[in-house]
């Protein structure tokens, strides 16, 4: 080859570098061009799982980028908040999480991370509502007639739950706003706990409906009351706690994602108009009702001053019934 057809190999290369190049950088540069991984920190098979996995399917499809579900359970869910937490800021690690997040914040002597600096907002994601239920045993047909009973015999009814979890403080929100007391019976899950519920060795728990509403149906527990200030489709039938003329305590099992601390804004936004146009789809809202959950999207500085508001309430909670720290 001669110098001179060099000399135009290499002029043609240079005016058509821009043209060949700049799409690549482009594509470098656009978000998301790879897979993004959600972490969800709790085993497969629960409401948060179930939620996640609704929310990676859509997400797939609007993005273009796979989205695939990370379990990585322990701890209550601070082993996968912690993982999150400790991740390259780039937007292809997020997680979900819910009420234990708030609740750690105020419940834990120390945590592997910083609630309130490590983790970002991204977008609220669903709700899933929670209920009263008590034995079958327990001579009591409404929340108001648990109130008169528990006030007729302080500190002879038991309730059941996890400690640290929203079924657990939940009962002492309410038992702090109906000026009651209930003895609590600790239980390593739900499991155990709903096991000696329907026989009657504890009297009371808060649930989530999804998970009780089975035995809610079949009579083997008795379902008083919904915990929000209106019902839920899935419980048409059940009252809200409003309806019987009590405080609204108005718990709820809710739902989120959290990037780490860094993740640029853009790509937060982007997430945020993502998740908003998932939830609108109808497709999206029927598969999560069909898991006991409603879409519930919110803006992310909404989200965020929800999170702070969460934890200065079971703060409150906490100190007010003297539970003390764990580690």
């Amino acid at each position: 080859m001669t110098r001179m057809m060099w000399a135009l190999l290499a002029m043609a290369w240079v005016a058509l570098g821009p043209s060949l190049a700049g799409p690549c950088r482009a594509a470098d540069d656009e978000y998301p061009s790879r897979p993004i991984r959600i972490v969800a920190p709790f085993p497969p098979g629960g409401p948060l799982d179930t939620i996640c996995r609704v929310l990676a399917q859509q997400l797939t499809q609007q993005l273009g980028q796979q989205v695939v579900v990370d379990n990585r359970p322990g701890a209550s869910g601070i082993i996968g908040v912690d993982h999150v937490a400790h991740a390259r800021p780039d937007g292809y690690t997020l997680v979900m999480t819910g009420n234990s997040f708030a609740i750690h914040a105020t419940l834990m002597k120390k945590l592997p991370y910083d609630t309130t600096r490590d983790l970002v907002p991204v977008a609220q994601v669903a709700t899933t509502p929670l209920w009263i239920v008590v034995t079958p045993k327990l001579e009591v047909k409404s929340v108001r007639d648990l109130v008169s009973l528990a006030k007729a015999k302080p500190g002879k009814l038991t309730y059941a739950g996890t400690m640290g979890t929203v079924t657990h403080l939940s009962v002492e929100l309410f038992k702090q706003a109906q000026g009651i007391d209930l003895v609590f019976v600790p239980y390593k899950g739900s499991a155990p706990a709903m096991t000696d519920l329907i026989s009657g060795q504890v009297d009371v728990m808060f649930d989530t409906i999804p998970s009780s509403l089975g035995f809610a149906r079949s009579g083997s527990l008795k379902a008083l009351a919904i915990t929000s200030a209106k019902r839920v489709g899935i419980a048409a039938d059940i009252p809200a706690i409003t309806e019987e003329g009590l405080p609204d305590i108005d718990v709820v099992g809710w739902y989120g994602l959290l990037a780490p601390a860094g993740t640029d804004k853009k790509i937060i936004d982007r997430l945020n108009a993502e998740i908003r146009k998932a939830l609108d789809d109808p497709g999206v809202k029927s598969r999560l009702e069909g898991a006991g959950a409603d879409a519930a999207y919110s803006a992310t500085d909404t989200f965020a001053r929800f999170i702070n508001s969460e934890i200065a309430r079971w703060k409150q909670v906490v100190v007010q019934a003297g539970i003390p720290l764990m580690d």
